[in-house]
């Protein structure tokens, strides 16, 4: 990892694309209500990733979208539930470190399993 200017190291675009949703169901699975990631476009230009506060976007300057950009769309459009109210079950969102399970209102919740599983083989892998 690379020492930026600011005193803080910063992360790959693959590690954000990674990290950033399973931030939110951390919190999520806290019971905050709301989570906000700072922020959405980069600041300006900035190839050699170089300032700290520049580069945290899932858009970069240019308005073209990073990885954490398409896997933050992609988690949308998992849990987007167009069916008819049901009554939630628990869902165990983390098999590697379990934080508990949590109601999440889906009406078929395997492509999330799926798609969290593979984050946590990636994470893993990372270590």
């Amino acid at each position: 990892m690379r020492q930026l200017r600011g005193g803080q190291s910063g992360v790959s675009e693959a590690a954000q694309a990674i990290c950033l949703p399973r931030l939110f169901f951390e919190y999520f699975a806290l019971g905050y209500a709301r989570t906000h990631a700072y922020e959405f476009l980069d600041e300006w230009p900035d190839p050699e990733l170089e300032e700290q506060e520049k580069n945290f976007g899932i858009v970069r300057n240019d308005w073209s979208r990073k990885p954490a950009f398409h896997a933050i769309r992609r988690l949308l459009t998992l849990l987007e539930d167009p069916g008819p109210a049901f009554e939630p079950g628990a869902l165990a969102l983390f098999p590697v470190q379990p934080l508990g399970a949590h109601a999440l209102e889906l009406s078929d919740c395997a492509p999330l399993v799926d798609e969290l599983r593979a984050v946590d083989r990636q994470l893993a892998m990372a270590r």
